[in-house]
């Protein structure tokens, strides 16, 4: 004789199971709206965190797009490797299956290889003289800055002069 107690107690086993395993939704915590630090004192309070490393190791993945001075488009991606030591030594690195290009720098110099297909090329500096240029440049663009209205002013008003036909014969017809 069949039990009628099994068949009748698989649809409720199922149920039970099913509600025993469904966990109440619950809503997202609310957001914070309280006061903040200015965010001069955030940037302050991370510098002084980021004062007390001395060394850092990331990797990294990157997707590039490069145009040769033949307008060329070039695609590539890869990964590679951060690796910095205070007070400024740096080393940045990219790969595929073969290295593509390295980015470093020392206390003296910084330097940019690259590895294309036929021929590496590195380039380099001296830190110091790239500092001095930029101070150089610096100051000669706030120099212009400062001085170009007037040099504008001056252009337009000298203007009708510079296209007149007159000077067009006094410089191209003589």
């Amino acid at each position: 004789m069949r039990s009628l107690i099994a068949p009748s107690f698989a649809p409720l086993a199922c149920v039970v199971a099913l509600l025993a395993g469904c966990a109440k939704v619950q809503p997202p915590p609310p957001g914070y709206y309280g006061p903040t630090d200015p965010m001069s004192k955030v940037v302050q309070d991370i510098n002084a965190n980021n004062a007390k490393v001395t060394t850092l190791r990331a990797a990294h993945s990157f997707d590039a797009t490069i145009v040769d001075d033949k307008g060329k488009s070039h695609s590539f991606s890869g990964d590679g490797y951060l690796l910095f030591t205070k007070p400024e030594n740096l080393l940045l690195t990219a790969k595929k299956l073969i290295p593509l290009f390295e980015i470093g720098a020392n206390d003296d110099r910084y330097w940019f290889t690259a590895f294309p297909d036929e021929v590496s090329t590195q380039w380099w500096g001296d830190k110091q003289k790239l500092t001095d240029l930029t101070k150089r440049m610096t100051k000669a663009l706030r120099k212009f800055q400062h001085e170009a209205p007037a040099l504008q002013e001056q252009y337009r008003r000298a203007l009708p002069d510079l296209i007149s036909r007159e000077n067009w014969a006094r410089l191209y017809e003589s």
